[in-house]
């Protein structure tokens, strides 16, 4: 067996060793770098409640059997003044989808933890909150639509994106929301 000691113990070698550390880094790097990026610029649709526009955004609208959908949803202060906006229970957005005839199949807040807290954000105007959630295409549990656990069928399916119920404060003036937005058809080939 070699040991890491005569490994390096020539210059080649030292060579080698320091081209194999430096292809690992980078490419650990640009994968942290690509993961952390937004999607690619598909179908958005939005939904407008002023002074509130909430809309979802896929990257595209054509999916491999088995590929990852990621969607982009994104709540946006369009009015002339900060407001104030407050969760009960830690979650903010979800992402659903549904099949052809409009059974829902998959919800990102079923199958993900929650948090017990009261989450306060404050938007300034044309300021927004985005958050980034993806669909493997699967069902992970028993009783969610038509569907046995696993891979869903090739076929179109609608996504959209919704605001957990929330209070929103304009000026004192405050009042209950929930927010839906239209749905995104997606075929999976």
């Amino acid at each position: 067996m070699i040991g890491l000691g005569s490994l390096l113990a020539s210059r080649s070698r030292k060579a080698i060793f320091a081209v194999i550390i430096s292809i690992a880094v980078l490419g650990a790097s640009s994968y942290a770098y690509l993961a952390s990026l937004p999607p690619h610029e598909g179908p958005k649709v939005s939904t407008v409640s002023p002074p509130l526009e909430f809309s979802i955004q896929l990257e595209r609208a054509d999916f491999e059997q088995g590929g990852l959908i990621n969607a982009s949803l994104t709540l946006t202060n369009t009015g002339n003044k900060t407001i104030g906006l407050s969760w009960g229970n830690g979650d903010i957005f979800d992402l659903i989808v549904e099949d052809a005839n409009g059974t829902r199949i998959w919800r990102w807040g079923f199958f993900h933890a929650h948090i017990n807290a009261v989450v306060d954000k404050a938007l300034s105007p044309d300021g927004s909150l985005a958050y980034y959630y993806w669909w493997d295409q699967r069902i992970p549990f028993e009783g969610m639509g038509p569907y046995p656990v696993g891979q869903v069928p090739k076929g179109t399916y609608f996504v959209k994106g919704s605001v957990f119920p929330f209070t929103l404060n304009v000026d004192g003036h405050v009042s209950n929301l929930s927010l839906e937005t239209p749905t995104i058809a997606i075929t999976i080939n």
